[in-house]
């Protein structure tokens, strides 16, 4: 039996809250509302190590049902419901049963999808090692109404995102069903890392169980953004800034000039509190480590929401966040990373703003990040997905429109219909996807079969795609109009008669898309956006070797498999000007991918008008085209 005080709140996104289990506050148990998450609900065999995310609207929900138990509980006393026949049906405990279990099945249903894009997509992708499976429990809205009210009394909710959590007094806003789903997943701001035995094995082996626990852990997550720039002719004429700047620069210049806004705050051009950011995403993709330590390092000067670092499960350094006393970073500091000691003083010099320990801190989680992030080949395999965006959001929002007319007009089933082929993916782990043929009547061809030589640009794009490619001659042609497009970017960019020609023919080839060929296209782009809004996790802690292994061997990387952890040997001169020897710090670490979700059709509803702001964006410079 688990109780609300076991949980305590630790982040939160534009839409979800997450909260950690708490093993002091499990010893608490004044509280009662209780539930049995039971041994299936658990992702390690028990609560510890795990952290539940729930939607924010569904806590308020909670709260907002519980105010007005007494007003529903009249209404449904003198209220009755009307059958086919005009046959009379009290409301009774087996019609509300009845109703609860057809929501439970439909969240079933919903959580199936959801595995199977996990497992078949996203885990397939981008690799196992990187994507946990979650789990979900139907929690009652009596633990999650006193979790919420624990919540919002605490003083943990950063100000600029209690908006979020306020109760709107409307009875279609409560929630109308007797338990909320939570998602049940590892707390990934802790590590448990195993000693490897360094020999000549192609495969490390375990030689122990655990690490010392003499050094913390860290964990840094970081949202990398969209890394690439959208070189489509379907890009609305008058919002090709498109080409020359990634949409996080644009997003930086439109928030500094208050035309837009985010959950987590605000940002001011040329004031470091304010936190406008510098980060370019393509240096983290670039994979070139000093690139990647740039990017980072413009992350550490502008966290806004898309890093956060944790020290033992602590916020450490983000957004909003107070930073602890000097002298306990100077110690964090010197015990994780003796090897950033000697550029103290030149970190130092670059960063005026931030005293000397944070500089050190953030200086050695900079240096292993970095050099996880440049050999272990998620950041590559995510990018792979992320420019399965061929279309831009104007091109798909042309061809969802080109799907609502297919159907009829008939929005809310384009939505479905688009949900349901995202998701309804069938095939191996290696990638040989197929969709049913029974679903949407089209035989499908390879996306290879379709992408001969004559378009190479988008033949070795979409071979990462887990979709085929349907017959279509308007999806044939668009696609090598876009290709060309490609091609000839890089010399016409700036030929106005270029690009309207050939913006015109690639609209001409939307409106004769058939159903198949919008559905393949969306796909890929849905999958792109989910791509472009994940997070990632890099937890690391130092390894203390034990005496009978080398402490230093040239070249030692381990990368990170399916159940085992990965290791990076940073080397660092000795900090006396006497000893010319150098040093080697081994840290065992572990990357995991979350907020993978698939992103649902509705996201394309009004979506014309956040793009309407790109037409703000003032553009004073024509940057590398190269994508």
């Amino acid at each position: 039996m688990l109780h609300p005080a076991d949980w305590t709140y630790v982040a939160e996104g534009g839409k979800h809250a997450v909260f950690a289990f708490s093993v002091a506050g499990s010893a608490n148990n004044g509280s009662t509302h209780l539930f049995d998450g039971g041994s299936e609900g658990s992702c390690l065999g028990g609560f510890e190590g795990c952290v539940l995310r729930i939607a924010k609207s569904d806590m308020a929900g909670c709260a907002l049902r519980d105010s007005k138990v007494e007003i529903m509980a009249n209404f449904s006393r003198t209220t009755t419901i009307l059958d086919t026949k005009n046959t009379v049906l009290t409301p009774s405990v087996s019609v509300e049963a009845h109703a609860q279990s057809c929501v439970k099945v439909e969240f079933h249903r919903r959580q199936k999808r959801i595995l199977n894009y996990l497992g078949r997509i996203v885990a397939s992708k981008l690799g196992r090692q990187y994507v946990d499976m979650p789990s979900w429990l139907h929690i009652p809205i009596t633990f999650i109404n006193e979790l919420y009210l624990n919540t919002m009394r605490s003083g943990a909710i950063p100000k600029h995102r209690l908006q979020s959590w306020l109760v709107r007094d409307k009875v279609e806003e409560s929630i109308d069903r007797d338990f909320v789903v939570a998602t049940l997943l590892r707390d990934y701001t802790s590590l448990i890392v195993c000693h490897r035995c360094h020999c000549s094995q192609s495969v490390p082996k375990v030689v122990n169980t655990r690490a010392s626990e003499l050094f913390p852990t860290i964990s840094v997550e970081i949202k990398p953004k969209a890394g690439y720039l959208s070189i489509s002719p379907l890009v609305h004429p008058s919002r090709r800034c498109k080409f020359y700047h990634t949409r996080y620069e644009i997003n930086q210049q439109l928030m500094a000039s208050g035309q837009l806004r985010r959950g987590w705050g605000c940002v001011k051009k040329g004031d470091r509190d304010k936190g406008f950011s510098h980060y370019d995403p393509r240096d983290l993709f670039s994979g070139d480590q000093q690139r990647i330590r740039m990017a980072l390092n413009n992350l550490m000067e502008s966290m806004q929401n898309n890093l956060k670092v944790w020290h033992g499960g602590d916020i450490l350094f983000g957004h909003g966040v107070d930073m602890i006393h000097e002298r306990q970073m100077l110690q964090i500091a010197n015990t994780l990373f003796p090897e950033a000691r000697h550029s103290a003083t030149s970190a130092k010099n670059k960063n005026s703003g931030a005293s000397h320990a944070e500089d050190l801190l953030k200086e050695g989680i900079t240096d292993v990040v970095s050099s996880v992030l440049a050999k272990e080949p998620l950041l590559t395999r995510l990018l792979a997905l992320q420019r399965l965006d061929i279309i831009d959001t104007d091109g798909a929002i042309a061809i969802f429109d080109r799907l609502i007319d297919i159907l009829g007009g008939n929005v809310g089933k384009a939505e479905k219909c688009l949900d349901h082929y995202c998701c309804n993916v069938t095939g191996d782990k290696c990638g040989g996807f197929q969709h049913e043929t029974n679903d949407y009547g089209q035989q499908c061809s390879p996306v290879c079969s379709v992408m001969d030589s004559t378009l190479p640009e988008i033949g070795k794009v979409l071979t990462s795609s887990p979709y085929n490619c349907p017959e279509c001659p308007a999806l044939s042609g668009l696609l090598v109009e876009i290709s060309s497009f490609r091609q000839n970017f890089g010399v016409s960019h700036d030929d106005k008669s270029f690009l309207d020609s050939s913006n015109c023919l690639a609209r001409k080839y939307v409106n004769e898309l058939s159903k198949e060929g919008c559905l393949f296209l969306l796909g890929n782009w849905l999958l792109s956006l989910g791509m472009c809004d994940t997070s990632f996790f890099v937890t690391f802690k130092r390894v203390n070797r034990p005496l009978s292994q080398p402490t230093f061997e040239a070249g030692v990387s381990w990368l990170q498999m399916n159940d085992e952890h990965g290791e990076v040997c940073l080397i660092a001169p000795s900090t006396s000007p006497q000893d010319c020897s150098t040093r080697a710090y081994t840290y065992g670490y572990d990357v995991k991918v979350v907020d993978c979700d698939p992103k649902p059709a509705r996201k394309l509803c009004g979506r014309n008008r956040s793009e309407e702001l790109v037409e703000r964006f003032k553009s004073n410079k024509q940057q590398s085209v190269s994508n």
